[in-house]
């Protein structure tokens, strides 16, 4: 139960990590209203 919890969290980390990355890479004004939203 516990273990697949982390893998859970730990798959949603990946995956907003993955989303960052692109966001950084596509700059422009989808990445400052990403980071703005990250931010709040």
């Amino acid at each position: 139960m516990y273990y697949e919890a982390e893998l859970r969290r730990q798959r949603r980390a990946r995956a907003e990590f993955l989303t960052d990355a692109n966001m950084a890479f596509a700059g422009g004004k989808d990445a400052e209203q990403h980071l703005q939203a990250l931010l709040k």
